[in-house]
């Protein structure tokens, strides 16, 4: 069903006196003022810095910021210094563990680098087959 048209229309102003609109242009200003400057911080953090001095070095081609990457050699460089580095790591921890599982197979086998050969004291030999199986227990958690 259709709205009926208005049969009156009632209009409502407002009228502002000189010192009144002084204050509104005031308030509006200072609404503003305070847009700006969140804006402005929000622009002008050090992140945000460093990364348009970036952008502005990879442009012009010039060093502005001691420690940007002012093109992309120098971060394809990082990146291969990073896989170099993981690689390398990588590498050690597994000599690491091929070291580590070869101590204790020596030490499971009775190759102890200080022992009780020829010793007559039982109690340490009962510790040291208690070492040994601990041990042993530990490499089957491990390895």
């Amino acid at each position: 069903m259709p709205k009926t048209a208005p049969d009156t229309v009632i209009s409502y102003r407002i009228e502002l006196q000189e010192s009144e609109r002084q204050v509104l242009k005031d308030w509006v200003a200072g609404q503003n003022a305070a847009i700006i400057t969140k804006s402005l911080d929000e622009l002008l953090t050090v992140e945000n810095l460093f990364v348009g001095a970036t952008i502005l070095e990879i442009i012009t081609g010039e060093e502005i910021l001691f420690g940007t990457f002012n093109d992309i050699s120098d971060l394809t460089g990082i990146v291969a210094d990073l896989g170099d580095w993981w690689k390398k790591r990588q590498a050690k921890r597994e000599e690491d563990k091929e070291g580590a599982k070869e101590r204790l197979d020596s030490l499971l086998s009775g190759n102890l680098p200080y022992g009780n050969q020829g010793a007559d004291n039982n109690e340490t030999d009962d510790l040291v087959l208690l070492v040994v199986n601990i041990l042993n227990s530990f490499k089957n958690l491990v390895f």
